[in-house]
């Protein structure tokens, strides 16, 4: 039996790139700027060629053609760029198994789409969380089992076999074979490859028991400590050999952590299912047998963006229950610095502000509190059904078709839910209401073509210059809105400031005689 030294020492150790790895420790640089990822990354050709392929998949909704590096890593934020980068290293070792015929081989290699989908998908419920920081420590949780699969070719594949053949957790099994387990693992190559503290710890306790879990509760990595925790949980009741322990487990953690009762759970496992086939596609997993329609064929990545279910509604559905407003949030989004993402992050009083644009125009602000709510997205709540993957009726009209932004009953929706949110944790929440200057005028003259032109690019400017957790919707017309979450009154009036000033210098009347100008109103 081999010991975990000499795993470290093998040749055969997944190991990122030294300009990865030169990208991982810049990761927590607080100035960190867009082109240093150019630099950093300019020696690995391969690196950069996957990035710009991956910010083209529908996962991400890039809003702009995806050409570059900076434009790729724009869409898809700093973590999410270096979760695939890692990712992209450890795909050989998953490789290794395409060759074996087994049964469990498909579940086995799922379970990373899930994990990812699941964290994604409640970034959410965790304020202070980085933009795509869940994502990145989704793709790390199988750091570990990569190693294993590198470095024990022959053997590790073999103990995977006996845990689905006897219906027992991996890390059971490891411990009782090789007196350690790929939580460990992970958590050593992770150390030595400098990931942020907090992915590491959410890593190194992903299958830790819930007691020891409460007690990381007010350290500032326990929200992400507890998404992975339940990320784990769902991956393997959806995909590991041992589903009736994975949902016990699962029950507690989303009973103590997110409140949920058992339908509020299943319909959570229901989305991880549907956004983890979209997940797997990116990533190039197989996504056979994760979810099949009436005929027994298998639902793809396109057909679930299609059906509206990717972009769903958060798994609590209900408005005055739901612990989060908005678990799909914006997916093209700028996040090139940290500076950028937490400007308007935290805290701060009530109040209101009124934006101005430079060159003058009407002021205007919207009262959102009479915005009437809209409906929920219910999925099945049998957790039954949910394993057995069968079809749902999937139904949701998300985004406006214009423009691609959020449609306005989507907007609203979340906004309720958002105000009830903010109502039971005394939390502050931000709206941003904008109105193109003299938009029928530029209609009467230039036509409407022309005008939707330009709504299509305010549309592309301002997705880029928001975080992934903000939400941004077409409210009527050339009217836009903007739900932000937890801002200080200084940080919304510059994210406002940010987004008028950013529109004037890149968008023209379509016959280029003038800057396009907005109105904004701020209400907090």
């Amino acid at each position: 039996m081999r010991s975990s030294a000499d795993i470290y020492r093998s040749a055969s150790l997944p190991q990122p790139s030294p300009a990865v790895l030169r990208l991982i420790a810049a990761l927590e640089q607080p100035a960190f700027q867009l082109q240093w990822v150019s630099q950093l990354l300019e020696s690995d050709s391969a690196a950069v060629q996957s990035l710009i392929e991956a910010a083209q998949h529908p996962y991400f909704a890039a809003l702009q053609p995806v050409r570059d590096l900076p434009t790729a890593v724009r869409t898809l934020g700093l973590p999410k760029a270096i979760g695939l980068l890692i990712y992209r290293t450890l795909r050989p070792a998953w490789d290794l198994l395409d060759a074996r015929d087994a049964p469990w081989l498909l579940r086995y290699r799922q379970k990373t789409a899930i994990y990812t989908a699941v964290a994604d998908c409640l970034e959410d419920t965790a304020p202070g969380l980085s933009c795509g920081t869940a994502f990145l420590a989704a793709i790390c949780m199988r750091t570990g089992e990569a190693a294993l699969l590198a470095t024990l070719p022959e053997q590790y594949p073999g103990l995977i076999e006996t845990a689905y053949a006897e219906q027992r957790a991996i890390h059971t099994v490891e411990e009782t074979t090789l007196g350690f387990t790929h939580v460990e693992v992970a958590a050593k190559l992770l150390n030595q490859w400098r990931l942020p503290e907090s992915v590491q710890t959410a890593v190194r306790h992903q299958q830790a028991p819930i007691i020891r879990l409460l007690q990381g509760k007010g350290d500032t990595s326990f929200e992400l400590l507890k998404i992975i925790a339940i990320a784990a949980g769902v991956g393997e009741f959806i995909c590991g050999p041992d589903s009736d322990s994975a949902w016990l487990r699962l029950q507690a953690l989303t009973t103590e952590h997110l409140e949920y009762d058992d339908a509020q759970l299943s319909e959570l496992i229901g989305r991880a299912r549907a956004r983890g086939i979209v997940v797997a596609e990116l990533l190039d997993i197989p996504v056979d047998g994760l979810w099949e329609d009436d005929a027994g064929n298998s639902l793809t990545g396109s057909a679930i963006i299609r059906s509206g279910l990717f972009d769903g509604t958060h798994p609590a559905a209900d408005a005055d229950d739901a612990d989060d407003p908005a678990a799909t949030p914006p997916a093209a989004s700028l996040n090139d610095s940290h500076v950028l993402c937490e400007e308007h992050d935290a805290g701060g009083s009530s109040g209101s502000s009124l934006l101005q644009p430079a060159s003058g125009g009407p002021a205007s602000a919207v009262a959102m509190s009479s915005l009437p709510p809209g409906s929920s997205t219910v999925l099945p709540t049998d957790a039954s059904f949910l394993r057995r993957g069968d079809s749902i009726a999937m139904t949701a009209n998300l985004r406006d078709p214009l423009t691609r932004a959020y449609a306005r009953a989507f907007f609203e929706e979340v906004l309720d839910k958002a105000i009830a949110h903010s109502r039971r944790n005394a939390t502050p929440i931000g709206v941003l209401a904008l109105d193109v200057d003299e938009f029928g005028r530029m209609n009467a003259i230039h036509g409407a073509q022309a005008g939707d032109f330009v709504l299509r690019e305010i549309t592309q400017v301002c997705m880029r210059l928001l975080r992934e957790c903000d939400v941004f919707a077409r409210y009527a017309g050339d009217e836009f809105v903007l739900l932000v979450r937890e801002p200080t009154e200084k940080g919304l009036h510059e994210l406002g400031e940010r987004i008028r000033s950013t529109i004037e210098r890149q968008v023209d009347w379509p016959d280029g005689s003038r800057s396009v100008t907005v109105t904004i109103g701020a209400v907090l």
